[in-house]
């Protein structure tokens, strides 16, 4: 009973003008909280469709750019920080600091990166190469992830370019999941030929 007496007497203090600004500022903050909280991405794709990076989050398919909470939201933000020239979410996704940024920056980018997950490979210590056959750096525990590519600015991409699949190696650091520098994402790490030198 004194809760409710206390609740009619506190909503009576509040004028009009001031319950508005309290709703407005409620909603704020629940908005607020919701777009701190980022989702997971899914490691594979069914449909014939191409998830989307675009300049700004809101439309992009992925829900974690600049949190390196898992192997996928590292690699979309790497995917994000070469479409909008980002240094700062390039450094993040290359694990060189810890994300988010304290903001995102504005881009004049306009293009949209489509890209969809093809295949998946979790390196074990029965195949991962020892070093003196390692061809490209593997770590036990890496996760290897390859990509069908297109440019989808235009209209949503259901087929990948000529030639634009690429293998992303993807590792854990001290800051989260990261991408392993490499000169060239147009290696193929799920060919055993070729994650093991043979040389």
């Amino acid at each position: 009973m004194d809760g409710l007496i206390c609740v009619r007497y506190c909503q009576n203090m509040l004028t009009r003008k001031n319950r508005v600004a309290l709703s407005l500022l409620l909603v704020l903050a629940a908005g607020a909280t919701r777009a701190e909280e980022p989702v997971d991405s899914p490691f594979f794709d069914y449909g014939p469709y191409f998830r989307n990076t675009a300049p700004t989050n809101d439309k992009s398919d992925s829900k974690c750019i600049g949190y390196t909470i898992s192997p996928m939201c590292a690699l979309e933000t790497y995917l994000a920080s070469e479409l909008r020239e980002d240094k700062e979410l390039r450094a993040i996704a290359l694990g060189e600091q810890p994300g988010p940024p304290k903001e995102f920056k504005k881009t004049y980018v306009t293009g949209i990166f489509g890209y969809r997950v093809v295949a998946v490979q979790y390196f074990t210590r029965l195949t991962t190469p020892p070093p003196e056959a390692n061809q490209f750096g593997v770590q036990e525990g890496d996760v290897g992830i390859k990509l069908d590519t297109n440019v989808c600015t235009y209209a949503p991409c259901t087929e990948p370019a000529l030639n634009s699949t690429e293998d992303y190696l993807l590792r854990k650091g001290p800051y989260g999941w990261h991408i392993t520098p490499s000169p060239t994402f147009r290696r193929n790490l799920f060919d055993p030929d070729q994650v093991w030198s043979r040389d």
